[in-house]
């Protein structure tokens, strides 16, 4: 059984184990499609009658659903690499990993301490990229919210970057997942002409927005990898967060800007999206 943020590496492992991936109900088709495995519930039922447990997350939350499991064998990152210090009493094997690599390959030696030898997989994400209607490559999506404040890019900056989108004849969309983020969109957009806010969306709907899209921005969020892994034009907004260690990976065009030391400015994004272009 695997607990959060390993997709690549529970790809990996997949064909050497039957797995099931303990995830939230948003993310269950998403998770069966393309880790092809079992997206189960976390509950004291589900998760019980496993011979092994891998949290990819290190989190107090996560290592507590490992211990509930009773499965015998329970891995996770050493206490020097995670968050929640108390996450790793909850381990019985705690995997010493290279911090200074990308996180998706921080996964990949988590899994390697199970099974020796896995490599990044080739994941077909082509489920979720069928194009939208007709005229929709017109279009570009917007992702302004993340699930950390500090990953934000200023709202002000949003509205200045739409304004500038705008007079170039695009159509934005903005897309969001909880009433925060709906919130926030809305307030960019009702300042921005020619953008607008989709109702909400199943997962699985979602990625065909964003895989028909012409581009893509937004801050260091699950779904601006979703964008690089769908090979989509992307220009990806880091603030609280360091590229080197979180940045998408994907076989379309990507431009980074900003970082934990520098904000990125209008300009830079704008420049960025020149050289997709």
């Amino acid at each position: 059984m695997a607990t959060s943020n390993g997709g690549p590496a529970v790809a990996a492992l997949r064909t050497h184990f039957q797995i099931d991936w303990a995830v939230r109900a948003p993310y269950r088709e998403l998770v069966e499609i393309v880790a092809s495995v079992r997206a189960i519930e976390p509950s004291v039922r589900t998760l019980r009658n496993h011979d092994v447990v891998i949290d990819f997350q290190g989190l107090m939350k996560s290592a507590i659903l490992a211990r509930i499991s009773g499965a015998p064998e329970r891995y996770g990152f050493a206490r020097d690499f995670i968050r929640e210090k108390p996450a790793a009493w909850f381990m019985n094997h705690h995997v010493t990993i290279d911090s200074k690599t990308h996180v998706v390959e921080w996964n990949l030696q988590l899994a390697r301490a199970v099974l020796p030898g896995v490599t990044m997989p080739s994941i077909d994400f082509s489920a979720f990229a069928a194009p939208e209607p007709s005229g929709f490559r017109e279009r570009m999506v917007i992702i302004p919210a993340a699930g950390r404040p500090e990953k934000e890019w200023p709202e002000a900056l949003w509205i200045a970057l739409g304004r500038a989108l705008s007079a170039r004849g695009r159509l934005l969309l903005l897309p969001w997942g909880n009433e925060a983020e709906h919130a926030r969109s809305v307030r960019i957009a009702a300042a921005v002409a020619n953008a607008r806010v989709p109702e909400r969306q199943p997962l699985d709907r979602l990625a065909g927005l964003i895989g028909g899209a012409s581009f893509v921005i937004g801050v260091d969020t699950g779904l601006i990898h979703l964008a690089a892994a769908l090979g989509v034009p992307l220009v990806a907004i880091f603030a609280g967060s360091e590229p080197g260690r979180t940045g998408p990976i994907g076989h379309g065009p990507i431009a980074v800007v900003g970082s934990k030391q520098r904000q990125a400015s209008v300009p830079d994004v704008l420049g960025a999206l020149e050289t997709l272009a």
